[in-house]
């Protein structure tokens, strides 16, 4: 069975263990009860938000290529944005709506590599405000021990985490500190391989260094889609009357984000709505809660991936 195929199903059948849990878990009966209340009108509202954040990412990608010998318009880049979220169902959560993405910007173009570079920058900046947003609010929950516990566990990944994101920004940034970082990582090929024609790679894989007014403009734009996030998920709580404050979004929201990035399951589905059920439990609100938000926040993705679907039929 080809590798791909046999990784789709592998996440299917993950999917489908997370769903089986939380069925065990939580009352499916009472997860239809509080959708059945949900305020229609907030749901809309926070569902446009969704889809206008895609405009946001859509504006780093042209800040980073403006200049270069890529040329693309604004509404280019908004529709690849949309077909690359379609896409996104199928594909690695990571990296899949990435590859997408290269292969729309770049197809029969020059700049390949550039863009590259472009995709990794924007999703370093994008990391680093997410694991800020997810640790610092962390902090201001002395009086919760579950809380604190939490904290002290996530902590040291986060840190990690944070160090290794902000080593990958300077490379782009400061040329004598990517050379150090590059003289490193070949140091450390060549001990593993050393056959390989290491110089080789790093040439062809060469990333282009970023300016400062490209990185201010890509962490400002990283900034404000977090913005956007944390409003979607505020109003989508009062949607389903969760009685959550905006830090308590903020660090749940961006935690429960970063966990959707590891291509363990089916486009997040069951492990999304098990982080949220879990953390709700830390609030003492009903898991069935969490359970809610997640299949809410699918269903925007549903939504903005169909909006992406038909602008891909359209296209051929």
């Amino acid at each position: 069975m080809n590798k791909r195929y046999l990784k789709i199903i592998l996440r299917i059948v993950i999917s489908c263990l997370f769903i089986g849990y939380l069925f065990f878990k939580v009352d499916v009966s009472s997860v239809a009860a509080i959708m059945s209340i949900i305020d229609v009108g907030l749901y809309v509202i926070s569902t446009l938000v969704a889809v206008f954040s895609g405009f946001i990412i859509a504006g780093k990608y042209y800040f980073l290529i403006k200049g270069s010998e890529i040329k693309h318009s604004l509404a280019s880049l908004v529709k690849i944005n949309f077909i690359a979220r379609f896409y996104a169902l199928f594909l690695p959560s990571a990296v899949g709506r990435e590859v997408v993405r290269w292969i729309k910007v770049t197809h029969n173009k020059n700049g390949k590599a550039q863009f590259l570079a472009s995709i990794v920058f924007e999703r370093l900046t994008f990391l680093f405000v997410l694991l800020f947003c997810g640790i610092i609010p962390l902090f201001f929950y002395e009086s919760n021990p579950e809380i604190e516990i939490l904290r002290m566990r996530v902590l040291p990944i986060a840190a990690v985490g944070i160090c290794l994101v902000s080593a990958f920004i300077l490379l782009f940034i400061f040329a004598p500190i990517g050379d150090l970082i590059q003289s490193m990582a070949k140091s450390t090929l060549q001990r593993i391989r050393p056959k390989l024609d290491v110089d080789a790679f790093f040439e062809n894989h060469n990333l282009k260094k970023m300016n400062a007014n490209m990185f201010a403009s890509t962490l400002i734009l990283s900034i404000l889609w977090q913005i956007f996030f944390i409003c979607r998920l505020l109003v989508l709580f009062k949607a389903s009357s969760v009685p959550l404050g905006i830090m308590d979004i903020t660090w749940i929201g961006s935690m429960v984000l970063l966990l959707q990035t590891i291509p363990i399951s089916f486009a997040g589905i069951g492990l999304r709505e098990g982080a949220y059920a879990y953390l709700f439990t830390l609030f003492n609100l009903a898991p069935e809660k969490g359970v809610l938000i997640g299949i809410l926040f699918f269903s925007q993705m549903l939504i903005i991936a169909f909006v992406g679907g038909i602008l891909e039929f359209l296209e051929h």
